[in-house]
C-alpha cells in the first residue's frame, strides 16, 4: 500500500487542506497555525473507516466539529488516494466520504461516498462505489459489471466498511485493503525515560503495547534481519555509540522480567543503561525504532510532531537521511516550527502555514517559479532559506496578494 495524497475539509480550524505525499513531508509554521490539527484530522479520517456505528455517531459529535466563523456548519470530507496490490495486481484508488456533523436537534449522518479505481491497463478511473445521499448507494457487483447495484447503508454506516467485512462481494478485498490502512500519529517524546524504563514504563500501541526496550529485545531474538538493519542504522546515526545491546533480566520470582538496552559510548570503559544517554539521542533511537517497526508491519505512513526537539541541528540531517533510507516504503509526515529542519528538506517536501489572519489552517507549497527569487532574497540578507522563510511568512500576514504570488493554493 502506498499513500499518494489527502484532502481534508470541514474539521476543527481546517476549511480545506490538500497534501501530496512524497517520501518525507513537513508542515512548517510557527505555533498556532494548525499543524497538529492536520495530523489529528488525518488520524480522525482513518479511524472513522473502521469505527463501528456507535463510535461513528460519537465521532460525529466530537470536539473537532468546525466552529470557526468561516467553517461553521461545513460538512466533513476526507479523501485519500494511493496504490494497493490485490491478487498481485497493482491498482490506483481514490476514496472519499463526507458526513454532516451532529447538531443539537439531530444526529450526524454520512452523506456521500465514492471509490474510484484504475488498473494499470486502464486509461481512466472506474467508479466502484457511488453514494450521493445517506441512503442511496450503488456499487460494482463484478469484475465486468457497472456501478449500478443498490447497496443498503445507514446514516452511520460506510459502504466501504460493510464491503470490507463481507467475504462474498467482488469489492470486498479492495475495501478491506483500504480499511486496513494504519497511519500512526507518533507521540512527542517529552519524557524519554518513560518509553525505555527498565521497570516497565509506557507501552506503545504500534509496538504491540511493549516499551522500546522490550520491543528491541524481541526484535533481536526473533528477527535477525530487521534487527541488523536497526543496529546498523543506529550506529551510523549516533557515531558516539560503539555497542548497542537490548537485554533482559528475569527477577527472582522467575516470571517478571526487566528489559534494558546496554549502551557503550566511544570514550566509556564499560556499557551503561540507555537511560543515561542524552534526551536527544534517546529521541533519535525512539523515532528510528518506530520507522523500522512501520517497515516491518508494512505501515504506509507515519506522522510525527517536531522531530527536531532535543536534537542538535547538525544531527538533524543524519536523522532525516537515516529515516528515509531505512523506512523503505513508509512515508513520513512531520510538523516543525524550526528553520533548521528546512535546511535538509527540498521545497517540494514542505507545506508552509500561511498567515491569512482568519483563524483557519492554510498550508501550501512555494510556487516553483518563485524559488530562485526567495533564495536570492535569503542570500542577500545572509540568512538560511529556513530563517528567511519564517520571517517572510510573518511579514506577509494578511497580504493575500503576496501569498497568492509566492504560494500554490
Amino acid at each position: 500500500m502506498r499513500i499518494n495524497s489527502f484532502r481534508i475539509d470541514g474539521i476543527a480550524n481546517i476549511e480545506r487542506v490538500t497534501l501530496k505525499m512524497g517520501e518525507q513531508n513537513a508542515l512548517i509554521a510557527p505555533n498556532g497555525y494548525g499543524k497538529s490539527n492536520v495530523l489529528r484530522a488525518i488520524e480522525f479520517g482513518i479511524s472513522f473507516l473502521t469505527a463501528d456505528e456507535v463510535q461513528r455517531q460519537l465521532m460525529m459529535r466530537s470536539r473537532w466539529l468546525p466552529i470557526n466563523a468561516a467553517t461553521k456548519g461545513r460538512n466533513f470530507v476526507f479523501e485519500i488516494t494511493g496504490n494497493m496490490v490485490v491478487d498481485n495486481i497493482e491498482q490506483q484508488f481514490v476514496y472519499e466520504y463526507g458526513f454532516a456533523w451532529a447538531k443539537s436537534d439531530n444526529d450526524g449522518e454520512i452523506l456521500t461516498e465514492s471509490l474510484k479505481m484504475k488498473h494499470p491497463s486502464d486509461q481512466r478511473f472506474r467508479q466502484m462505489i457511488s453514494r450521493t445521499s445517506t441512503d442511496k448507494c450503488l456499487i460494482v457487483p463484478s469484475a465486468l459489471g457497472r456501478c449500478n447495484k443498490p447497496f443498503a447503508v445507514s446514516g452511520q454506516q460506510l459502504a466501504l466498511s460493510a464491503l470490507a467485512r463481507s467475504t462474498t462481494m467482488f469489492l470486498s478485498p479492495f475495501a478491506a485493503r483500504i480499511c486496513d490502512i494504519q497511519i500512526p500519529n507518533l507521540e512527542t517524546l517529552d519524557n524519554p525515560e518513560s518509553y525505555f524504563s527498565v521497570g516497565g514504563g509506557k507501552g506503545i500501541v504500534m509496538l504491540g503495547g511493549m516499551t522500546l526496550s522490550e520491543y528491541l529485545y524481541h526484535l533481536k531474538t526473533t528477527d535477525e534481519d530487521n534487527y541488523a538493519l536497526l543496529e546498523d542504522g543506529l550506529l551510523q546515526l549516533i557515531p558516539n555509540i560503539t555497542e548497542f545491546s537490548p537485554e533482559v533480566v528475569t527477577l527472582p520470582d522467575g516470571q517478571q522480567k526487566i528489559y534494558d538496552i546496554r549502551i557503550k559510548e566511544k570514550f566509556c570503559t564499560q556499557p551503561t543503561t540507555i537511560l543515561q544517554l542524552s534526551s536527544g539521542s534517546k529521541r533519535m533511537i525512539f523515532l528510528f525504532t518506530l520507522c523500522i517497526a512501520a517497515k516491518k508491519q508494512n505501515i504506509p505512513m507515519i506522522m510525527m510532531e517536531e522531530p527536531e526537539n532535543s536534537v542538535h541541528p547538525h544531527m538533524m540531517e543524519n536523522l532525516l537521511l537515516t529515516l528515509q533510507n531505512y523506512a523503505s516504503d513508509t512515508k513520513i509526515l512531520m510538523t516543525s516550527h524550526s528553520p533548521y529542519l528546512m535546511r535538509y528538506l527540498r521545497p517540494d517536501q514542505m507545506y508552509f502555514g500561511l498567515p491569512k489572519n482568519d483563524g483557519l489552517a492554510h498550508f501550501a507549497q512555494i510556487n516553483p517559479s518563485k524559488l530562485k527569487y526567495l533564495y536570492k532574497y535569503a542570500g542577500d540578507m545572509e540568512l538560511t532559506i529556513g530563517e528567511f522563510m519564517f520571517d517572510f511568512m510573518l511579514d506577509m500576514e494578511g497580504n493575500n496578494e503576496k501569498i497568492e504570488k509566492f504560494f500554490i493554493q
